[in-house]
């Protein structure tokens, strides 16, 4: 993986400073058309912020990283580029390597940042024999009469009526007739359960993706002026434009009572879980009004609210929103998040226990990683980069701290 990542980065870099030729111009489109994350990542490779962001500012031990980095680039053109110069595009061509090598090497290596330590890449180890496998694409959907149909992958096409409602499960999704004539509004549940995340598209075109332990509550047809919603958990939207029809998300604050999204067409993410302090609504395309008790509030792009029982809603500006979303690609991506939120995180996947030894410092930690990975590489990582041991039992993980050998 490293060694693919690593051709990939040349062949980013010479896109850049326009020395690639007309076969390794099809090699790299040939990447890029792979899967619309490699298209994602290479027009984010283009912009020198997002760069500098990841590499610079995201690992502090970026000393050490561009070190291993740069034994991946031609020494020769190294040289040549310096002696022209041309630092300023060496410096660029580190940053693109390693973005390239991070991002791609998900999986099978592991960025980990203790704030007290030095960054290091470590190399996946064989399987354990005691291990948890990660979530599923799985959820269920429960109609208006209370009927539960369960959605993931394996099941055949199906058609389902619900009433007047017409409906029909293909490929783990549900499509809904958009001729359907409902004589009254039926509502459906789409909710997902421990180690779950599902996908789908309401009626009206909005795509929404669920998280873990979540859950929305929709018309199956949306009539009137309004599209009202209501969630629980954590889930991302991508509304539908509707300027005649204003989109509202209404999730239970922390202390019991319900606050409100507003849209009309844009991209944000809502953490709501019971058991977490804040509700957290961020923005990253259009616009959204937060509205809790008689307080509402605008967010602009890369802004964040954050609501909880005994303050006003707080704006956090400049967020970076690609850790807030990663979860909706699959990936676990912390930064600078101590030990106990990760694991309630993982616990979240994965479905476990976490029991804690005494004397476990509450550490914090900077990575990525692939949520399809079994548990034992995640913790794997977590202890290579710290003094930390994990010993798993069934459902249980218990922490503790390496015994050190005199």
């Amino acid at each position: 993986m490293l060694d693919r990542s690593s051709k990939i980065a040349r062949l980013v870099t010479k896109y850049l400073d326009g020395s690639i030729d007309a076969e390794e111009l099809v090699l790299l489109n040939q990447w890029r058309n792979e899967s619309p994350e490699n298209e994602d990542l290479f027009q984010r490779l283009l912009n020198d912020d997002y760069l500098f962001e990841q590499i610079a500012y995201s690992y502090p031990g970026r000393k050490q990283l561009f070190s291993k980095i740069r034994e991946q680039i031609e020494q020769e053109e190294a040289e040549e580029m310096l002696e022209a110069g041309g630092s300023s595009f060496l410096w660029r061509k580190v940053l693109v390597a390693a973005s390239v090598v991070l991002l791609l090497a998900i999986g099978a290596y592991w960025l980990l940042v203790d704030d007290n330590k030095e960054a290091t890449v470590a190399d996946t180890q064989p399987a354990v024999t005691n291990d948890v496998a990660p979530g599923k694409y799985k959820a269920k959907l429960t109609l208006s009469d209370g009927t539960v149909v369960i959605l993931d992958s394996a099941h055949a096409q199906k058609k389902v009526q619900d009433g007047d409602a017409a409906l029909t499960i293909m490929d783990g999704k549900v499509v809904y007739d958009a001729g359907a004539n409902t004589n009254k509004v039926l509502y459906h549940t789409l909710s997902t359960a421990v180690g779950e995340s599902f996908a789908t598209e309401l009626s009206d075109g909005t795509k929404v993706w669920l998280n873990s332990e979540s859950s929305i509550t929709y018309p199956v047809s949306f009539v009137g002026n309004a599209r009202p919603v209501s969630m629980k958990g954590e889930a991302y939207f991508e509304v539908a434009k509707d300027a005649r029809r204003p989109f509202t998300v209404s999730v239970d604050g922390p202390d019991g009572k319900a606050c409100e999204i507003g849209v009309v067409g844009t991209h944000f993410n809502i953490m709501a879980y019971a058991d977490e302090p804040l509700i957290l609504a961020t923005l990253l395309e259009g616009a959204i009004t937060v509205k809790k008790d008689n307080a509402t509030r605008l967010l602009a792009p890369g802004q964040q609210a954050l609501l909880n029982a005994a303050e006003p809603i707080k704006i956090v500006s400049d967020v970076n929103t690609d850790v807030v979303t990663a979860w909706k690609d699959q990936t676990f991506y912390f930064k600078s998040d101590d030990l106990r939120t990760i694991l309630k995180h993982l616990g979240r996947w994965y479905g476990i226990e976490v029991e804690y030894k005494e004397n476990v410092p509450n550490e914090k930690f900077s990575g990525m990683i692939s949520r399809n990975k079994n548990l034992s590489e995640v913790l794997r990582m977590l202890e290579q980069s710290s003094d930390l041991h994990f010993d798993i039992q069934g459902n249980k993980v218990i922490v503790g701290l390496r015994k050190t050998t005199k």
